[in-house]
């Protein structure tokens, strides 16, 4: 579909020149691939977002393949991070990394609601510079701390469930 392709490059345009724009604050940027198992996967638009940056200089991007024990590691060690991947925003929680979640499918905009963070996503679709600002604000404004008691619900729930009985 063209017009889906239009949309998502221009997303990915768009987010590379809020990331070039964060640069200027001191960020560093450096784009990890969460999802390497297939041909077309994270590598790809990883790579167009960091090809439209113009502050290389400030991002590295990761184009190996990321044995998934790595990721808690590599997300934990990091002040934000922008997610498109549902396991990756999910990571961010369990690590108490802030985050700005770019939704584009109903399981991160489910996710996002179900944590009360929705002012931390954007629209993969349509979002804005101002947009993915206001994101980040919100993102740096959380207490993550808060998070200690959703995990704790999470960890009850994955220990109460019982798979047998599928």
């Amino acid at each position: 579909n063209v017009q889906l392709y239009h949309r998502a490059h221009q997303c990915a345009y768009t987010l590379a020149r809020h990331l070039d724009w964060m640069t200027n604050f001191g960020w560093s940027v450096h784009f990890m691939p969460c999802h390497t198992s297939t041909m077309v996967d994270d590598r790809i638009i990883a790579g167009v977002v960091h090809g439209y940056m113009k502050c290389k200089n400030h991002s590295n991007w990761a184009n190996d393949y990321t044995e998934w024990q790595d990721i808690p590691k590599f997300v934990q060690s990091c002040e934000l991070v922008y997610s498109m991947r549902y396991h990756a925003s999910t990571t961010a929680v369990s690590t108490m990394t802030p985050f700005v979640d770019i939704v584009h499918h109903d399981k991160n905009r489910q996710f996002v609601k179900s944590m009360n963070i929705d002012a931390c996503a954007v629209s993969a679709y349509g979002s804005t510079h101002k947009d993915f600002i206001n994101a980040t604000v919100s993102a740096e404004s959380i207490d993550t701390s808060q998070w200690e008691n959703i995990l704790l619900d999470a960890r009850a729930r994955w220990n109460d469930f019982d798979y047998r009985a599928m």
